[in-house]
């Protein structure tokens, strides 16, 4: 069994010269450093995949900051926002087959397609991602089943910020 956590990454700027270059603000990495040190107490990461926005592979750097396990990270433009769900949750599966011994994966990207890759995995399941939220997933190589078994929010207080 492999633990697939799927991550939208923390808040981020509302402007910047292009989608691509918009990065996190102060409470969008008080939120990826909040879920980064859940995730830290809960299991040990050994992937990490990422979009190529630099938010996404900002919130990524902050989790694997947390995380002494990881052995693979690699950013790719099929988690981009506008990008094929299907396709890409193909590539996380791919991906997993390709380096069995790596157990516990996260994807770190956007809203909408960590909904819908989310749903790739799990049919029936499409959840609304707040900023820094994490979806579970327990997903079978073998017989290619999926369980959506948790998601997880930031514990972080907007008014701190």
């Amino acid at each position: 069994m492999k633990k697939i956590f799927i991550m939208r990454h923390g808040q981020a700027q509302s402007f910047s010269q292009s989608d691509e270059s918009r990065m996190l603000t102060e409470l969008g990495r008080l939120e990826a450093h909040s879920m980064a040190k859940k995730l830290q107490q809960d299991c040990q990461i050994d992937a990490i995949l990422t979009s190529t926005y630099v938010r996404a592979k900002q919130t990524a750097d902050i989790v694997a900051a947390k995380q002494e396990s990881i052995r693979y990270q690699e950013s790719f433009d099929d988690f981009i926002p506008s990008a094929d769900a299907e396709n890409a949750a193909e590539l996380i599966k791919a991906m997993v087959s390709y380096k069995p011994n790596l157990n516990n994966w996260i994807l770190v990207a956007h809203m909408p397609i960590v909904s819908y890759i989310v749903e790739q995995f799990c049919p029936d399941n499409m959840p609304v991602f707040a900023t820094a939220a994490v979806a579970e997933i327990h997903y079978n190589e073998e017989s290619g089943l999926a369980q959506l078994v948790a998601m997880h929010l930031p514990d972080v207080d907007e008014k701190a910020s």
